[in-house]
């Protein structure tokens, strides 16, 4: 399992998710310019730390910060966690996604569709016609207990 380390922000490899500390998962709708696992793995292996400029890295870095102030130490993603250019790497993925939600400390869900500036009953709208709820794989199995959620322009 790849984990990205919320202090830094790079790929990190664990054997088995039940040694390793907590970790929080964001779950979120796909859109364009996705951080892709390869791109998480240029990203560590070179000397700089700021990471190219597109919004997916910011939903990245602050999940990492949101992650750090609930006192977990690591974030799955599944955009850049999942090596999806190796077909055994990504079955044993899809193989313990269950698992990995079941055991994560907090569950942040980010709306991207969402805008906290809208007024309450347009927002409650939005809230309800998001993409994230009506998106296929979506299992209320895979929550875990503690949920946080975002929309645009506040949190992840």
């Amino acid at each position: 399992m790849w984990l990205i380390d919320a202090k830094t922000t790079r790929l990190v490899h664990v054997n088995d998710v039940a040694d390793k500390p907590r970790y929080a998962i964001l779950s979120h709708t796909w859109g364009e310019g996705e951080v892709s696992f390869r791109d998480m793995s240029a990203r560590s292996s070179r000397i700089s730390r700021k990471p190219q400029r597109r919004p997916a890295w910011s939903k990245i870095e602050n999940s990492c910060r949101l992650a750090l102030s609930y006192k977990c130490d690591y974030v799955w993603i599944d955009t850049c966690c999942i090596d999806n250019s190796s077909s055994s790497e990504l079955q044993q993925a899809i193989n313990s996604m269950f698992r990995w939600y079941e055991r994560a400390e907090i569950c942040f869900v980010h709306l991207a569709d969402v805008s906290v500036d809208k007024d309450h009953n347009r927002l409650k709208s939005a809230f309800r016609d998001s993409r994230w709820f009506k998106r296929g794989g979506l299992s209320r199995n895979y929550w875990p207990l503690r949920l946080w959620c975002s929309t645009t322009g506040r949190g992840v």
